[in-house]
């Protein structure tokens, strides 16, 4: 879960976009000691999956989508190296438990759009 609070900023050392794909490099020494390799992280509201973590700098790569509709691909506003950047960690809510998750389920689908409701989904590890 993100808040939508910026907690952190970052740098970014190093940028590789193609149009397929790429990934990015962020300097970020206030936030990376409390990272983990498959983390989520919000750079600049896009949330992206921590792929490589060391001296105070995370990675991540960057799907052809990400570049397509965020800033990491924007023309004349793109990210660039040294752009300093807005992150976020992610949070788990204080009264999560492992068998109290809830998940959105599609149950059913009409002429005015989908109707989603939630079901509890008990997960018994046993």
């Amino acid at each position: 879960m993100f808040t939508g609070i910026i907690e952190h900023t970052g740098t970014i050392e190093a940028l590789s976009v193609e149009a397929n794909g790429g990934r990015v490099t962020i300097h970020a020494p206030s936030v990376a000691p409390s990272l983990a390799v498959s983390n989520s992280i919000a750079v600049n509201g896009c949330c992206l999956t921590i792929v490589d973590l060391h001296n105070g700098r995370f990675s991540a790569d960057l799907s052809g989508e990400t570049i397509c509709k965020t800033s990491f691909g924007a023309k004349g506003g793109e990210l660039k190296k040294g752009s300093r950047v807005n992150l976020e960690q992610h949070h788990r809510p204080r009264n999560a438990s492992h068998a109290g998750r809830r998940k959105l389920v599609v149950r059913s689908a009409s002429a005015r759009g989908i109707r989603l409701l939630r079901r509890a989904k008990r997960l018994d590890h046993h």
